[in-house]
């Protein structure tokens, strides 16, 4: 069983300002001299998405935070600087969207960790920046170590706008593989059945396996998890339903 952090998360390795999506990063400029010492950037994305009909507004909020908080730790080493981007799904409706008030202050608490945050309102500006982050070769200079979902989910597709006006499907088959790191890690154990495949559809978890090399893990759930509250780990999402959290690896050679 791989290593927990304390947030009960996976952990595979053993060792600022708020925007939206834009042409060239701030952040970036800010701490391009700092990441200039380093011999490599590597980059981990958090992706929360909109509570849609959840009675608690803050389940996908506190819990994005709480995974970037971990990783800023986690892939942290001696020779490789790490940007940590949380990306918020927003379709900035009454009804399925964050709540103004909340996702201010989530975004306060992230600028003070110097946590990089992107609001967006549909998947393509997602499937965008994982391709090809702020454009200019930035992506190939800048290779995604890490990404984690923590949102809706149904088998066979991620859901970030669920039953909102732009809900789609985030399917990983629109992301390049070469975007990636040839040992990444993915963790989808917060969304519901991600390791559970469709009549027509394989499972998401299958899907990133797909597109990532054999030294890639691939972190899934086998159930509809449940966010009971505050800060919950990837065992007690699974729990409830008497759940597993699956592990698998990438299907790509080097």
């Amino acid at each position: 069983m791989p290593n927990r952090d304390i947030f009960g998360v996976h952990n595979a390795y053993s060792s600022n300002s708020n925007q939206k999506l834009s042409n060239e990063s701030p952040f970036l400029k800010k701490w391009s001299g700092v990441f200039n010492d380093f011999k490599e950037i590597e980059e981990v994305i958090i992706i929360s998405g909109q509570p849609s009909n959840h009675k608690n507004k803050s389940h996908f909020l506190i819990n994005g935070l709480a995974r970037a908080m971990s990783a800023k730790v986690r892939f942290q080493t001696n020779n490789k600087q790490t940007l940590i981007t949380w990306i918020i799904f927003n379709d900035t409706s009454k009804e399925y969207g964050q709540d103004p008030k909340l996702l201010q202050a989530y975004k306060e608490k992230a600028k003070k960790l110097l946590i990089n945050v992107i609001e967006v309102s549909n998947v393509n500006k997602i499937i965008n920046y994982v391709n090809e982050k702020d454009g200019n070769d930035t992506r190939k200079k800048c290779l995604i170590a890490g990404l984690y979902y923590i949102g809706h989910a149904t088998p066979g597709e991620l859901r970030p706008g669920y039953q909102g006006d732009n809900d789609k499907d985030l399917d990983p088959s629109d992301f390049n593989s070469n975007a990636f790191t040839t040992a990444a890690y993915i963790n989808l154990v917060g969304g519901c059945r991600t390791d559970v495949e469709d009549w027509f559809e394989d499972s998401v978890a299958k899907d990133f396996a797909e597109i990532l090399t054999e030294e890639s893990k691939i972190y899934s759930s086998d159930v509809r998890v449940e966010y009971s509250g505050g800060i919950v780990n990837d065992e007690q999402l699974v729990k409830p339903n008497k759940g597993h959290i699956k592990e698998r690896k990438g299907e790509l050679t080097p």
